[in-house]
């Protein structure tokens, strides 16, 4: 097995088990953003509702002094309660107005469904209980599960509710882990490219001319440089063959103009010895 793919196989699991916690982490944050996106959304509309209806119908109560006369309280909510049809939700949902004994006041489509007619007693009992002005959460109601958003108009004991099925929200945040899950798809494979890339210019190159070097020695028994000029390891490790080639090749120079100047030792002992004998002859 060659190095780079020990290389790969080493650090891949890591890498990817890495990108496969953000995708989860990711996953887990989209559900938890559509929710969080329907709730505010909810949370706006039943606010700016109460706000521009009801609690200026109760200012006129307080202002002429009506708020303790029945019938002029029912005339200002019979008046102010038509207009939460003007709600439209972008998702399946309901909204609707009960009273604190469950009584219907207004829903917003014209007929009441099943999630108005169903039990929201005890909801609304624990809200009173609680002193809570607004409660969200999510109930299952004939096997249907929703979100549901409350906030309470407290001088008319009104509870004003919003509801959207848990389904579409399901949709939605399954269409953010479908795109969560391709720029997961997409980073692994640029993680994968960039650690080949990266791994084999810093790492396998480096290596490469070293066992190149390390062979053209071994055969000729020089090497005219080692193209590794990085600052770690591997560099370090370069230049220190360079320099222990440095001094082979100096010590080679040295003993070569040693043979070489015994041999001219020699050739000239040789000479002389031969002047010698001939003068004796």
């Amino acid at each position: 097995m060659r190095l780079q793919q020990k290389l790969l196989l080493a650090i891949m699991p890591t890498a990817l088990a890495c990108i496969a916690g953000l995708g989860l982490w990711a996953n887990h944050q989209a559900n938890e953003s559509s929710l969080d996106t329907v709730d505010k959304y909810l949370s706006g509309v039943l606010k700016a509702f109460i706000s521009q209806n009801l609690e200026p119908q109760e200012a006129l109560l307080q202002e002429h002094g009506l708020a303790s006369i029945p019938s002029f309280v029912e005339a200002y909510q019979a008046e102010a309660a038509p207009l939460i049809e003007r709600i439209h939700l972008p998702w399946p949902g309901h909204v609707f107005i009960l009273t604190g004994d469950g009584h219907v006041v207004r829903y917003s489509d014209g007929q009441p469904s099943l999630h108005v007619n169903w039990d929201w007693s005890p909801i609304l009992r624990d809200m009173a209980e609680q002193d809570l002005s607004h409660l969200h959460g999510a109930v299952t109601i004939n096997s249907h599960e929703a979100f549901f958003r409350i906030e309470y108009f407290k001088p008319w004991d009104w509870f004003v509710i919003a509801h959207v099925d848990m389904g579409e929200i399901t949709r939605i945040s399954g269409s953010i882990r479908t795109g969560t899950l391709l720029v997961a798809l997409g980073c692994a494979l640029l993680l994968i490219l960039a650690m080949t890339y990266l791994t084999r210019r810093f790492v396998v190159a480096p290596v490469q001319a070293l066992s190149r070097a390390s062979r053209a020695i071994a055969t000729q028994g020089t090497v005219s440089g080692i193209p590794v000029r990085t600052r770690d390891e591997l560099g370090q490790l370069a230049r220190d063959l360079e320099q222990t080639l440095s001094i082979i090749e100096e010590g080679r120079r040295n003993l070569k103009e040693q043979v070489r100047k015994r041999t001219q030792d020699l050739a000239d002992a040789n000479e002389r010895l031969e002047q010698e004998v001939a003068q004796r002859r």
